[in-house]
């Protein structure tokens, strides 16, 4: 029951957080091919954009988003103004939160898995299931900005879902025939050891019925006490009915009737 217990635990409280991991891992890696693509194609002109980005520039950034499978994608200038966003109303905010500036300005990769309807870092509320990963621009050790780019991850973990569901449930069932068959068998050999141990029993008192019927028993030919296994001299009538189910009623028989009781016609 232990290790049924310990093994249903263990496909939610583990494996599914593995599964997980190793597709943020995969969209981490995704995003730094996308973000090493976006610095060729694009990094030279939003870097020097102030304002607006050009309706063409735009119209070919949205058009690789699309091709990416990406929610949004941002630029950030080195102090974390966002200079480019897939949602204009973002363009000119300023990211100062502890893991931007403490990781990505120091050149260190930022990935975080949010779920549909779950809030990004920034806030946000997704409508799908991505990974947010902030990939830093480092030019000869300097921090010159960052990518941050979501990737799409809702099919992944549909995929994942129902392969996990579907695992668990078949699992589930093994596990649980598996245990009515040891619930079983070992009622079985609880019943076949008790049945066993009857059979013992009853032949231990068959035995040791043999062994006081047929046995040579020592018995005093003046007292008639009679000798026991340990050498104890014991009165007949308690020798036998310690060693059979026989047990005594005292009477008195006609020959000793008339030595006892010579006065007595009774026994004539």
């Amino acid at each position: 029951i232990v290790m049924t217990v310990i093994m249903l635990l263990l496909y939610p409280l583990f494996l599914h957080p593995e599964f997980t991991k190793e597709i943020v891992l995969e969209a981490q890696k995704n995003s730094q091919r996308v973000a090493a693509y976006f610095i060729k194609e694009y990094y030279p002109a939003i870097s020097s954009i102030v304002k607006l980005v050009p309706s063409d520039l735009e119209a070919s950034i949205k058009r690789d988003v699309d091709i990416f499978n990406l929610w949004k994608v941002r630029f950030f200038d080195p102090d974390g103004k966002i200079l480019y966003s897939s949602e204009k109303a973002e363009i000119g905010n300023r990211n100062k939160k502890p893991y931007f500036v403490e990781l990505v300005s120091k050149g260190h990769i930022h990935a975080n898995m949010v779920k549909k309807e779950e809030e990004t870092e920034d806030g946000t509320p997704t409508p799908y299931d991505v990974v947010e990963t902030y990939i830093p621009i480092m030019l000869e050790n300097t921090f010159n900005g960052a990518f941050e780019i979501y990737v799409n991850v809702t099919e992944q973990m549909q995929r994942l879902k129902a392969l996990f569901w579907r695992s668990y449930i078949i699992f589930s069932l093994v596990i649980c025939i598996l245990l009515i068959l040891i619930v079983v068998f070992s009622l079985r050999m609880d019943k076949a050891a008790k049945e066993r141990e009857n059979i013992i029993l009853k032949l231990q008192d068959a035995l040791a019925e043999v062994i006081t019927l047929r046995g040579i028993i020592p018995i005093c030919s003046s007292c008639k006490k009679v000798r026991d296994d340990k050498g104890y001299w014991n009165q007949i009538e308690s020798y036998i009915r310690d060693h059979s189910e026989a047990d005594f009623s005292h009477s008195v028989c006609p020959e000793c009737a008339k030595e006892l009781y010579p006065d007595l016609k009774t026994y004539d």
